[in-house]
C-alpha cells in the first residue's frame, strides 16, 4: 500500500493548541508533523531534530534549542517503542485514512467485480474523478464522423429527383457542382450539405410564372381589340 501524500489538519484544533506558542515554535512543529508523515517518526536525538526542525544545533545554541524544544512542542511527541518519537493524533490520522482507504477500496471491488474502473485509491492519487480514457469517445466521434461524410449514392439521388418540390431541378447536375464547389474547399459532400445546396439552388433556378396581361385581348390589324 502507498503512502497517502497528505494529512488532515483542522484549522481550529491546531490554532487552540498552539495559541500561545510563537512563530519558531510553530514552524519547529509543522516542519516536524511533516517529516512524522512521511517517514513515519522523526528521531528522539536533539541534534537530528533540530536539523529537522531547521534550527541551528551546536555547543553554542544547545541550550537555547533545548529550552525551545521542550517549552512546548515535545510535549506533542511521545515514544514509539522503537526510539523514535510520534504524535498521537497523527498516527490517528494516519490509520483512520488508510481504514477509509481500505473500505473504498473493497466497495470498488464488490461493485465493479470482473468490471473495470477508472475510480482509482486514496493512497495512489488525490484526483479521485481522474478522466477515462478517451479511446472509446474518441473512435465514437471517428465513426460519426464517417457517417456524416458518407457520400449520397445513386438510388437516394434518383428518390430526390422524384419528389415534386424539386422536379424542376436536374439534381444529379446539381450534385456535380456541389461536388465540384467542396472539393475546391477541400471537402466531402455529405447527404446534409447536399440537401442544403438544392434547398438553395431551387429558390435561385425555379421559373418565375408571370401572367400575359394580353392573353385575354384578341389581336387584329391595326392594335388591340
Amino acid at each position: 500500500m502507498s503512502k497517502s501524500p497528505a494529512f488532515q489538519m483542522y484549522a481550529q484544533d491546531f490554532d487552540m493548541d498552539t495559541a500561545s506558542w510563537s512563530n519558531n515554535e510553530i514552524g519547529m512543529y509543522m516542519r516536524l508533523l511533516n517529516y512524522e508523515w512521511v517517514n513515519g517518526s522523526i528521531p528522539s536525538d536533539l541534534e537530528q531534530i533540530a536539523r529537522i526542525a531547521r534550527e541551528p544545533y551546536s555547543p553554542r545554541f544547545h541550550a537555547k534549542f533545548t529550552v525551545k524544544w521542550s517549552r512546548n512542542v515535545a510535549g506533542k511527541f511521545t515514544q514509539n517503542g522503537n526510539g523514535n518519537l510520534i504524535n498521537k493524533r497523527m498516527e490517528d490520522v494516519r490509520q483512520n485514512q488508510s481504514k477509509y482507504s481500505e473500505s473504498r477500496r473493497k466497495n470498488v471491488s464488490i461493485r465493479y467485480k470482473d468490471k473495470p474502473t477508472y475510480v482509482d485509491t486514496y493512497e495512489s492519487t488525490q484526483a479521485l474523478h481522474t478522466p477515462r480514457s478517451s479511446s472509446s469517445s474518441s473512435s465514437s466521434k471517428k465513426e460519426s464522423i464517417k457517417k456524416e461524410r458518407k457520400l449520397p449514392d445513386a438510388e437516394w439521388l434518383k428518390e430526390l429527383q422524384n419528389k415534386p418540390c424539386y422536379s424542376h431541378l436536374s439534381i444529379q447536375t446539381e450534385f456535380e457542382k456541389c461536388e465540384t464547389w467542396f472539393q475546391e474547399r477541400e471537402m466531402v459532400v455529405s447527404r446534409k450539405r447536399f440537401l442544403s445546396w438544392i434547398n438553395r439552388s431551387q429558390f435561385q433556378t425555379k421559373p418565375i410564372q408571370k401572367e400575359d396581361p394580353y392573353k385575354n385581348y384578341e389581336y387584329v390589324k391595326g392594335g388591340v381589340k
